[in-house]
């Protein structure tokens, strides 16, 4: 289990949280860099994100974060229903849809956990908390905003009767 996040311990208690982006990042040095290149790579003006706050995982992008300059989007819902996708031969689930607290819409999920025993807690009935980063692309049109989405931090509930505050 991971001990530090700012997000989910803000926002919510009774969580366990299973990812953290922040502490992944070491994870994903080389995904990091491609969206860097992606994103300074003036030759192909219709592919990646702008990085008009910064460049992707960096730390000015975390500050234009924590200052509001990058969107987030906050999701808090009810897991109804794990299975398994993708094209590799998983043997356990990997994704989740939920029902949103906040807009009623369902949604699917990757399943995003540092720790194996973790999986054990996306389950039917358990609660969700999904923390994103709206990074806007370059191909968004001026009255169609487009955004790419990072899951910054996700929790889930150990027990199905936790109560969300």
């Amino acid at each position: 289990m991971i001990e530090n996040s700012f997000y989910i311990n803000k926002y919510l208690s009774d969580f366990v949280l299973t990812y953290s982006f922040k502490e992944d990042m070491v994870n994903q040095e080389s995904k990091i860099k491609q969206i860097h290149q992606l994103t300074t790579d003036e030759t192909r003006p219709l592919f990646g994100i702008k990085g008009d706050y910064g460049l992707y995982a960096t730390r000015e992008w975390w500050d234009s974060i924590d200052k509001g300059l990058i969107k987030i989007e906050i999701h808090i819902g009810l897991i109804t229903k794990t299975f398994k996708s993708g094209q590799d031969n998983v043997k356990k689930d990997n994704t989740f849809t939920f029902i949103s607290l906040i807009d009623r819409k369902s949604y699917d999920e990757s399943i995003y956990c540092f720790n194996n025993g973790d999986y054990s807690f996306f389950k039917e009935g358990h609660f969700i908390f999904i923390v994103y980063a709206l990074d806007e692309l370059k191909m968004s049109a001026e009255n169609n905003i487009q955004y790419s989405k990072t899951v910054l931090e996700m929790a889930v509930t150990k027990n199905k009767d936790c109560v969300v505050s």
